[in-house]
């Protein structure tokens, strides 16, 4: 029963911030600004969906209200973080939060050019209105409806703290599953993990969204998971593969190239026709919704620069990595940066600094490494200071991985596949932003390693790992906190 719970909080919170997000871009096809009133609308839908599910569970009157004041008391947690942690970064007051300002007080971004706009609402540098105008905009979106609500344009990243607990709600329902944990404490286990990922930890009080690209990419590939592992072929892992998948395209760039591997990921390995034609249709509404909602930026961009993914594309784009990674990472493969990134000292070095990485061995730590962590991007071992060794377990593990039948050989081929394919074709897989899916995969193979192992040293091995990868999370937390977040 407490799976299904959890499935009904997350499915119940998506549902309410799609529909803010449907809200918003059908007004801006129409010329309706963002109202406060896509908020409330979204907020009730959450609530009434959440108490249908809980209806049509059968749960008992008196624990559906217990429920509904839990889910009160976590919207109003989510506020509480947002509002009293202040975003600190780069990007965010430079063009995160002036879009969101900016769209709540009238700019429409399919139609009003934004440098007009910005003149009667809030002043903004030229470059960053460029980069408001050219980058797809789901968590602005998002952030502009809950300032028109509240006034507080901290309060829009109560987006990061709801994804989270969506999140972290499915991986549980998910991992709960027979094919995965029979115990309900260790599918816990591994679905806090799954969130407890460095790169979250060192977004969430910030408008960053590489943290919302992970979020929503896992989602989309846990309901890939739950439709997969479904003998009944019910619809609503389907309707969560939608939601998701539709806003990830929408959060930025390359959020399109998880979106693409996760729709062309899955066919490949449903074998029951029924079940692929449901999923060809939940592929083609994704598709549609994708068209729809991304007229801003990618048709505009099409119309403006002839190119949709502009500017990081294409004849006329603009260079925003030389300056951003160390001088000995230039016209070096992707493979070597990688490599220098995972198992050097934690740093953030960019091209205009004297330091350059330093090897290190794994599971050591180096005087001034936890120090770096402030950052919501670190360069250098951007996942933590134990990840060099994390990987290496991982990879021992992997190697030796011996799968109790076909069927859950296929299930594991398919997480791999979804999580391996954006890292092998991300030309920048060394920043950890750019490539958080990579502590997820890492958790599936401690995860796939654990139940495919009968043997009780074998499960020792994998409680080692996973304990790493919690103090090397906890490690980047304490340094997240230390910057007063």
């Amino acid at each position: 029963m407490l799976d299904k719970i959890f499935f009904n909080v997350a499915f119940s919170l998506l549902c309410g911030i799609f529909i803010i997000f449907t809200l918003s871009f059908s007004g801006f096809i129409f010329g309706v600004n963002i109202s406060p009133f896509y908020s409330i609308a979204g907020i009730l839908a959450c609530f009434i969906i959440f108490n249908y599910r809980l209806h049509f569970e059968k749960i008992k009157y008196k624990n559906i209200f217990l429920f509904n004041l839990a889910l009160i008391l976590l919207f109003f947690a989510a506020y509480f973080f947002s509002i009293n942690f202040i975003d600190t970064s780069y990007d965010g007051p430079a063009y995160h939060q002036p879009a969101a300002i900016l769209m709540a007080n009238g700019y429409n971004p399919i139609f009003d050019n934004v440098f007009e706009v910005s003149k009667n609402v809030i002043h903004v540098n030229a470059r960053r209105l460029m980069w408001i105008e050219c980058y797809p905009k789901f968590s602005e979106i998002f952030a502009g409806n809950i300032f028109s609500l509240t006034q507080n344009i901290e309060a829009g990243k109560i987006i990061n703290y709801l994804s989270i607990l969506i999140t972290f709600c499915y991986s549980f329902y998910v991992l709960s599953k027979k094919e995965f944990f029979k115990e309900k404490k260790i599918a816990g286990v591994f679905s806090f993990l799954l969130v407890y990922n460095p790169v979250v930890l060192c977004q969430i009080s910030t408008y960053y969204n590489d943290c919302l690209v992970y979020l929503y990419f896992l989602m989309g590939a846990l309901s890939v998971i739950d439709f997969y592992t479904d003998k009944e072929d019910k619809k609503l892992p389907l309707l969560i593969f939608v939601m998701s998948s539709t806003i990830l395209a929408n959060i930025k760039l390359g959020g399109v190239l998880c979106f693409l591997c996760l729709i062309f990921s899955a066919p490949f390995f449903i074998k029951n026709i029924k079940k692929l034609k449901s999923f060809s249709a939940g592929i083609f509404t994704v598709i549609i919704l994708f068209l729809i909602s991304g007229i801003n930026p990618y048709f505009t961009n099409i119309k403006q620069h002839n190119n949709p993914l502009y500017p990081l594309i294409g004849k006329e784009k603009i260079d925003i990595m030389s300056a951003s990674r160390p001088k000995s990472f230039e016209n070096r493969s992707v493979f070597y940066k990688f490599f220098i990134s995972t198992f050097s000292k934690a740093d953030n070095i960019i091209q205009k600094d004297d330091r350059e990485p330093v090897l290190k061995i794994p599971f050591t730590i180096h005087k001034g490494e936890i120090g770096h962590f402030y950052a919501p991007d670190v360069r250098i071992s951007g996942f933590g200071v134990f990840f060099s060794g994390i990987f290496l377990l991982s990879l021992i593990m992997l190697c030796s991985l011996r799968y109790k039948s076909k069927e859950n050989k296929r299930l594991f081929y398919l997480i791999f596949f979804m999580f391996g394919l954006p890292l092998l074709l991300n030309p920048e897989s060394w920043w950890a932003r750019y490539i958080p899916y990579l502590w997820g995969l890492i958790v599936f193979i401690n995860a796939g390693y654990f139940i495919n192992s009968d043997l009780k040293y074998k499960k020792y091995f994998v409680f080692i790992s996973v304990s790493i990868m919690f103090i090397n999370s906890l490690l980047v937390h304490f340094d997240v906190i230390s910057r007063g977040i």
